[in-house]
């Protein structure tokens, strides 16, 4: 019996990490070389025990993707938040109650989409073992060869560790291509969250300085530039990750938690956020080219390969590369995506209530907000689709307008159930694409220069330099809303503060996976939202303390922006006279009535699947499942 719990624990937790996998950059890929053969040559080696390992970034298998497909990292992190949704639709969209339990937060232990999201991110750790002791073994590898890729495949099993980390909490550590329990190590939060900044710390300074973008020779790869984003990520959310109880009262203060940026020096985790975010932005004749394109668009173009911005893409070609790219697909109507080319639209993804009022659409909100702002149109579809000046029709030959603002989870039978919510516009689509929507030109991205910025002004934020805090700040917002500079500053300019930087993360950063690291972060992950009730013991813990400092110094400027008047208990009661047909109601006063105090509770944390506790009972369920 425990020779069988062995096998399938380590087919859980490894993966299949006894074979090769597919030739990941050649034109005539191969299928599963047997090892003999792929190892022989030392361009043999890399790739096959290294390229091979980005195949599996935006995998076309279910659950098996950062960010493309289908079921995987993107959708937890997505669909739990006050983002968007995914409305059941008459018959199509209810999908088993997935997508209204991740919005309403009311997953458990047996969730199948969790099980298999888990299994994907430790198939793929065990992948990267296994390429660490191919690189180890190989005789026909140089030693600086070997460091180098070594550093690569290390790089990229902390990416999936931290995804692990960021969704589950506490988890197995494995780091050797073995079989034994022995070589299992349980974690904290805390620990792993060390473990990866460290390692990543560690081997920073033998990736290649080479940019990701195809300009370079490491196109979609792990360079120096993106394990120190990766790095800076951790030590932004370092109040989240310390913190081994995050359903109790005590919060964690990020000015307590030190960081080893590099072999000597020692930080906070804001110093150490801010510290990174300036060695990514280093210029010299060597060095990170990275900057703000001109045009927001320009990032999410068909030719973004290029783009000066993006620091790490998942590539998308359909000559080279089996990455797919279905959100588009998934968000349009039918006849918006047959029109334009982008295959079955599957009439899916929408954006909620909370973002377009963060955007203020259709109107009012914070000045400068949503009619100026040229990001709302590049990241939704509203009202008529318009493609090339052509009127588009829905199946019964109306004219396709898309009601934004009458979006629900459940829009059956109502006049609006087949073209309720502002859909995905972000990746302007590629009108040559020839795999039914599978896979356009625009690579997907997963980081960028413009976030680095928002990151280094929080970091400035919290250590009380709002001068610097501003200054970044502005540079994002000048871009979409005063481009030219010759718009007033009343009109684009806003102080930053928690509630403005928060709402600016959304409407720089939608539909690229970082809002509900954001909400947990800023403490408002386990709020009530448009159809998400506050669940039970939902709200028991306690987010860092920098968050609430910065909450209630905000509380200060905001001129009674946040009416916490119809609360009972200090949870907001939603005004249920609501008209998602006319958007009548108190919809104008959602914008002053989104943030409450921060807090946080168990619900932050996914639950460690069932069937992975019953093959391994060392270790223990996360708090409140």
């Amino acid at each position: 019996m425990m020779a069988k719990r062995l096998d399938i624990l380590i087919l859980l937790l490894l993966g299949a990490a006894s074979f090769i996998a597919c030739d990941y950059l050649g034109e005539d890929p191969l299928s599963y070389a047997e090892e003999d053969e792929a190892y022989t040559t030392s361009s043999g080696v890399y790739r096959n025990a290294v390229q091979s390992l980005y195949s599996y970034f935006g995998s076309g298998t279910v659950s098996e993707s950062l960010q493309g497909g289908y079921r995987g990292v993107y959708d937890l992190q997505t669909f739990s938040s006050d983002e968007a949704l995914i409305p059941t639709r008459g018959a199509s969209g209810y999908d088993g109650g997935l997508w209204m339990t991740l919005h309403c937060h009311s997953w458990t232990p047996s969730s199948s989409v969790l099980l298999s999201v888990w299994n994907y991110l430790y198939k793929v750790v065990g992948l990267c073992n296994h390429s660490l002791k191919v690189l180890s073994e190989s005789t026909v590898v140089s030693e600086e060869d070997r460091k180098s890729w070594s550093a690569e495949v290390t790089a990229i099993r902390c990416l999936y560790y931290y995804y692990l980390m960021d969704l589950f909490g506490g988890v197995p550590l494995i780091t050797t291509d073995s079989d034994s329990f022995d070589d299992v190590t349980l974690c904290t939060r805390r620990e792993m969250m060390y473990h990866i900044f460290d390692t990543l710390s560690g081997i920073r300074f033998d990736l290649t300085d080479d940019t990701a973008s195809s300009d370079g020779s490491c196109y979609g790869r792990i360079t120096r530039p993106v394990a120190e984003f990766l790095m800076a990520k951790i030590a932004l959310n370092a109040e989240v990750y310390a913190d081994n109880d995050w359903t109790d009262s005590e919060g964690v203060d990020g000015s307590n938690i030190t960081f080893e940026v590099e072999p000597g020096v020692t930080m906070d985790a804001w110093a150490a956020v801010h510290y990174l975010c300036e060695e990514i932005e280093y210029v010299d004749d060597t060095g990170y080219q990275f900057g703000l394109e001109e045009n927001f668009g320009e990032v999410f173009c068909a030719s973004n390969e290029e783009s000066c911005e993006i620091i790490f893409p998942i590539p998308i070609d359909r000559t080279l590369y089996t990455n797919v790219s279905l959100n588009i697909r998934r968000s349009l109507h039918p006849s918006h995506a047959t029109y334009i080319g982008a295959g079955k639209g599957e009439n899916a993804m929408s954006a909620s209530l909370d973002a377009l009022s963060i955007f203020g659409y259709p109107g009012g909100g914070m000045p400068g907000y949503a009619a100026a702002d040229d990001r709302f149109t590049s990241t939704y579809f509203t009202e008529l689709p318009y493609e090339k000046d052509h009127i588009l029709m829905d199946a019964f030959g109306d004219t396709l307008r898309y009601k934004a603002t009458a979006v629900r989870m459940e829009t059956t039978a109502s006049d609006c159930e087949r073209s309720a919510g502002a859909r995905m516009a972000k990746y302007v689509w590629d009108t040559d694409d020839k795999a039914d929507g599978l896979a356009g030109q625009n690579d997907i991205v997963l980081f960028r220069y413009a976030d680095v910025l928002l990151m280094d002004a929080e970091a400035c934020l919290r250590m009380g330099d709002t001068d610097h805090a501003q200054g970044l700040f502005d540079k994002v917002r000048k871009r979409a809303l005063n481009p030219d500079g010759n718009t007033p500053e009343e009109e684009w300019k806003i102080g930053i503060n928690y509630h403005t930087l928060l709402d600016e993360r959304l409407r720089e950063l939608a539909w690229e996976g970082w809002r509900r690291q954001d909400l947990i972060r800023f403490g408002q992950f386990t709020r009530p939202w448009a159809d998400r009730p506050v669940l039970s013991g939902e709200n028991t813990g306690s987010t860092g303390k920098s968050s609430v400092e910065l909450y209630l110094r905000s509380e200060d400027t905001l001129d009674g922006e946040v009416d916490l008047s119809d609360t009972i208990d200090g949870v907001y009661v939603y005004d249920t006279s609501y008209d998602p047909s006319t958007g009548s109601s108190r919809y104008e006063d959602f914008y002053k009535r989104r943030y409450l105090s921060p807090a946080a509770g168990y619900t932050t944390v996914f639950p460690i699947p069932q069937s992975i506790l019953g093959y391994y009972p060392q270790m223990s369920q996360n708090p409140g499942y």
